[in-house]
């Protein structure tokens, strides 16, 4: 069975500088075998990934 293939955009708001979210997302996403983005800024951590519906579905739930 194929999966199909999707992305994904997460918005983290709230106090996450200076806690390694970031970093951790970025991790996970590797881990988790997703191409995209994670980018932190004034407004929290945007997280833009692609990857397997399956997959994309393990990595949220490990960061939620």
């Amino acid at each position: 069975m194929i999966d199909n293939i999707a992305r994904q955009y997460i918005h983290i708001t709230g106090i996450v500088q200076g806690v390694g979210f970031a970093p951790l997302s970025t991790k996970l996403a590797t881990q988790h075998a997703l191409v995209g983005s994670v980018i932190n800024d004034s407004e929290g951590v945007k997280i833009d990934v692609q990857g397997s519906l399956s997959t994309l579905a393990s990595f949220s739930g490990s960061i939620s």
